[in-house]
């Protein structure tokens, strides 16, 4: 496969993209640093936790306001403008319901006004938060689906503490989910 020079001095990061359908899609990238390439970082995957109990996640799928926030426990150094984060859903029906591309750093923050209306206890605290833009929004890809793929099966989300809200994804995974969204697309 061929890396592609992305020369948008909006997304320096990424040294091997592709744009498709709004969001960007690693190509290639060096093994041996899943994180820089050419000297250059490349853009990183995340799975963002959303709990139905505390927040109403599936109406707030269907607002087509495209700016959301999302709290940042860990990894607030780490995660960067350009990045896309992989939504998932806790619960009985829990998975992946949508895509989000980060827009802001970390940065302490109150909630966004029109997310307020989604959450069953308003979230008044000024805490460590990102603003993304939802790109796709979809029919769950739930958790059997997901481990039923063997190189998924390691998925950050699958172990470790629950009560995180943040878990990192491998650039190789996060191709694999695009394609799989993609997919889901295409059927939908």
């Amino acid at each position: 496969m061929k890396l592609l020079e992305f020369a948008d001095s909006h997304h320096p990061r990424l040294h091997a993209a592709d744009w498709i359908k709004g969001f960007y899609l690693i190509l290639e990238i060096d093994p041996a640093n899943e994180k820089t390439a050419g000297g250059r970082r490349c853009v990183a995957f995340w799975i963002f936790k959303s709990n139905p109990i505390l927040f109403k996640l599936d109406e707030r799928l269907q607002d087509p306001e495209p700016h959301t926030s999302w709290t940042v426990s860990r990894y607030r150094n780490e995660i960067q403008i350009g990045d896309l984060a992989f939504i998932w859903r806790t619960g009985p029906e829990r998975g992946i319901v949508a895509v989000v591309e980060i827009i802001s750093k970390p940065e302490e923050m109150y909630e966004l006004d029109h997310e307020q209306k989604y959450w069953k206890i308003a979230d008044t605290d000024l805490i460590f938060r990102v603003i993304g833009n939802f790109k796709y929004r979809f029919p769950c890809i739930s958790h059997k689906q997901l481990k039923q793929i063997d190189e998924l099966k390691n998925l950050s989300v699958f172990h470790g503490s629950q009560r995180q809200i943040i878990f990192p994804v491998t650039a190789t995974e996060g191709n694999i989910l695009i394609d799989l969204i993609e997919a889901k697309l295409k059927s939908v």
